[in-house]
């Protein structure tokens, strides 16, 4: 391989790799606003609730239970009323196009053909399984709030205090600062990491497969790029030295590059190539 063939075949890497990583980055920004806009929707079903409230200070504790238990539904169906799960669906089934740019970039390394068609049914159980996550995150959200809600009515606080509380847990505007909201929180990291680990899974599937061994660590260098990302990116990796490889984080650096949030991913390359990029970088072996 030429020096220019290699500069052309990295620039399409680079090309792909960037198209894939404004997806996900798109993606993840509408999904984070819909968090917020869901949970203000939560928000304003819940100053309902709490503007009926009586004054349960003067209420015995047995009324102030049933009145609970009364307030509980109108909680759970407020959650369920949300949007949450219907823009959670869509942002899941964005899937689809990472799948689309993945194997795109698995193209641009010089992978054959065969090797970078992505089965259907692998990106359907990706989807599948992230939307069981994210509803056991709505559950932990609702269940949160719920608690929240309980030890307000039974501790007898006035419907005031009972709503700046809760004000604070599920939009995260406390009166000292603002936080992050009960989906943003719940749900955010992961939706910053979602597409990133699809698009991954997508890659390990053809790497187990077709016995894939030689991959280029491509993805940008930013501001915030982690130290071991940065001692790595842009070189080239047999799939044994990945397997050691530790990003001091979580996961491994198959499934997390270099840990939350990272967008930095093991490309497979073919072995021309590979070795090309080697030789340009003066690296034997």
């Amino acid at each position: 391989m030429t020096h220019k063939e290699l500069l052309k075949a990295i620039g399409k890497i680079n090309a792909s790799s960037a198209d894939l990583d404004g997806l996900i980055a798109g993606s993840r920004d509408n999904m984070l606003r819909s968090l917020v806009s869901a949970e203000k929707r939560i928000m304003a079903r819940v100053t309902e609730l709490v503007a009926d409230m009586p004054n349960l200070n003067a209420v015995k504790a047995n009324q102030r239970i049933q009145y609970y238990l009364g307030e509980r539904k109108a909680l759970w169906d407020a959650f369920g009323e949300s949007g949450y799960l219907d823009d959670i669906s869509k942002f899941v089934d964005g899937h689809d196009a990472v799948a689309e740019l993945t194997g795109k970039l698995l193209k641009a390394g010089k992978i054959p053909a065969d090797f970078t068609r992505i089965p259907q049914s692998m990106i359907t159980m990706i989807k599948n399984r992230d939307m069981v996550y994210f509803r056991e995150l709505n559950v932990a959200a609702r269940n949160q709030i719920d608690k929240i809600l309980m030890s307000q009515i039974i501790g007898g606080r006035t419907p005031k205090d009972a709503l700046k509380v809760l004000r604070g847990a599920i939009t995260g505007e406390y009166a000292w600062g603002t936080r992050q909201g009960v989906y943003s929180w719940h749900a955010g990291t992961y939706v910053r990491t979602a597409h990133n680990r699809a698009s991954r899974a997508y890659i390990q599937a053809a790497r187990t497969d077709y016995g894939l061994d030689t991959f280029l660590y491509s993805g940008p260098i930013l501001s915030n790029t982690r130290a071991f990302c940065l001692a790595i990116v842009g070189g080239v990796y047999t799939a044994d030295q990945v397997d050691q490889m530790d990003n001091g984080q979580v996961g491994d650096v198959w499934t997390d590059g270099g840990g939350y949030n990272c967008g930095h991913k093991m490309i497979p390359v073919s072995k021309e190539l590979a070795d090309a990029i080697k030789e340009a970088e003066g690296v034997e072996g």
